[in-house]
């Protein structure tokens, strides 16, 4: 970049000539090289694209594990808690510009469990 610093809208304006829908969105950058930034409406992510448990380390992977095995009603607190920090709303201009929309509640559901028929017969004691 010649030295001289500038953002990431107007990097990609003037180097690449692209114009992002959404400057103020946050970027993503390298592992290797901390120093290169990309715009997160420009990156896919590979179908089938999943983390090894290699790539990870071991506190992320104490953490995921933690993470799954919390009970349903205190994951549904934590998300509120979440839903309320990051301002998730039905209305968001920000979510509506992005072509996100947002219900006012959590979806609810009846949980039901199928049990199988298990088939059998009683054998009676014949020893008697």
């Amino acid at each position: 970049m010649d030295g001289k610093r500038q953002t990431v809208q107007q990097y990609f304006s003037d180097h690449h000539g692209i114009q992002l829908k959404f400057p103020g969105m946050f970027t993503v950058s390298e592992r290797h090289k901390p120093n290169n930034y990309y715009p997160v409406e420009l990156l896919t992510v590979a179908q089938s694209q999943r983390v090894t448990q290699q790539q990870q380390t071991p506190e992320q992977i104490s953490t995921m594990i933690k993470a799954s095995a919390t009970l349903p009603q205190k994951r549904l607190q934590q998300t509120k808690i979440m839903k309320e920090a990051l301002d998730i709303k039905p209305g968001s201009q920000v979510l509506a510009s992005a072509g996100i929309s947002v219900a006012k509640d959590f979806t609810k559901d009846v949980a039901q469990l199928n049990f199988s028929k298990i088939v059998g017969r009683v054998i009676r004691n014949c020893s008697s």
